[in-house]
């Protein structure tokens, strides 16, 4: 087979051909350390920010030694689960505007709910 350098654009049937998995450098091949991907089920109080000097971080909360960071964001007050990733092109694909993903919400209320309170 044909051998790939530094530059070189790769293409199968007209489609492009990415290699993030696989880095060359002075033509010697070096494999990249797996991306990380967590499940988290964050509590009421932690902040989904990497901004690590605003207190009670969701970075510190979990305290992984590799860069990671949070996929879309629950608010402070809120509990649930979140993906958290070192792999950028995940955020990319399901946060991107041209996406359209449902959002469910278990809400509970203070009061009783009528027809008039809920809109679609």
């Amino acid at each position: 087979g044909a051998r790939v350098f530094p530059g070189d654009t790769v293409t199968l049937d007209g489609d492009l051909i990415r290699w993030e998995g696989l880095n060359v450098i002075d033509q010697k091949e070096q494999k990249l350390e797996p991306f990380v991907y967590i499940k988290y089920w964050k509590p009421r109080g932690v902040v989904c920010t990497t901004d690590l000097s605003i207190r009670g971080n969701i970075i510190e909360r979990i305290n992984h030694p590799e860069r990671i960071f949070p996929v879309g964001r629950l608010d402070k007050d809120s509990s649930g689960l979140i993906l958290l990733t070192s792999d950028g092109r995940v955020p990319n694909a399901v946060l991107r505007s041209g996406q359209r993903h449902d959002k469910r919400y278990l809400v509970r209320a203070n009061r009783e709910v009528d027809a008039r309170d809920v809109e679609e």
